[in-house]
This record gives C-alpha cells, structure tokens and sequence, in this order.
C-alpha cells in the first residue's frame, strides 16, 4: 500500500470562514490536500476500498493546537537582525527565515528612502535570493 504526505490530526483549523474544532489536515507535496473534522477523516478511511490515498507516511498529533493560513507581513523593513537595506543575499535570506519562524508566508518588503543605484541594487539581491530561498518566507 503507497504511503505519502503528512497528516495533520486533533488541530483546530482556523479557516477564512469558519473555526473547525477537532480537525485534520492533508498535506501532499507542501500543499493542503484535504482538511476537515476528524470525524470525517476517520470516515474517510473506513469508506475507501484501497485506503491509499488515506494512509499517510507521517502523522503529527496537535493535540488541540490551532492551525492557520500563513500570514503575509504587508510591511518589514527586515528580521533576524537583517535588513532589506544591507544589499546582500545572505541579509535577504536571514529576513526570510526569520519570518517563517513567526508563521509568515509572504512578505512585502519595504526599502528605506535612498539612491537610485541602492535601490535597483535591493532589487537584484532581492531577484538572486529567492533562487536561493528554500526555507524562508
């Protein structure tokens, strides 16, 4: 029987409509799959004939842990004792990494008033970084 994925279990799911007590979710290839109460999971499993899409090959328990969408911060002059104005790689990924500890996904990074030259110069470190990003937000 395949195994795959990860299989969030016992987690309260904070969704933009609703709260979902005693849940799981499904997450494939860093992507959510699935989600719901456990109820249904549990379900799910029982009514497949084949059960491999339902067998995961990690399951974490929460244990009542709440679970959100990854918030995008609108506006970060830097992290991690890095700053969007240093112009280095290395200060871009540091900022990066330091967000997603907090549960950021996303972040609009915001320069300081300066030279032209500095700021398309923040614009090529920020393009050469993200082919580098591999853990940060």
């Amino acid at each position: 029987m395949p195994v795959s994925g990860i299989r969030l279990i016992n987690t309260n799911i904070i969704t933009p409509n609703r709260l979902i007590r005693d849940g799981f979710i499904d997450l494939e290839a860093g992507k959510v799959k699935a989600l719901g109460r456990m109820s249904e999971c549990v379900a799910a499993v029982t009514a497949s004939a084949t059960a491999a899409a339902a067998v995961p090959a990690e399951v974490i328990d929460l244990k009542g842990c709440y679970t959100t969408p990854g918030f995008i911060e609108m506006h970060s002059h830097g992290g991690g004792g890095a700053d969007v104005m240093d112009g280095t790689s290395q200060a871009i990924l540091t900022f990066a990494r330091a967000h997603a500890k907090a549960g950021v996904t996303g972040i609009l990074a915001s320069t300081l008033t300066s030279s032209r030259s500095d700021l398309l110069n923040v614009l090529q470190v920020f393009k050469e970084a993200k082919k580098d990003n591999t853990d940060g937000a």
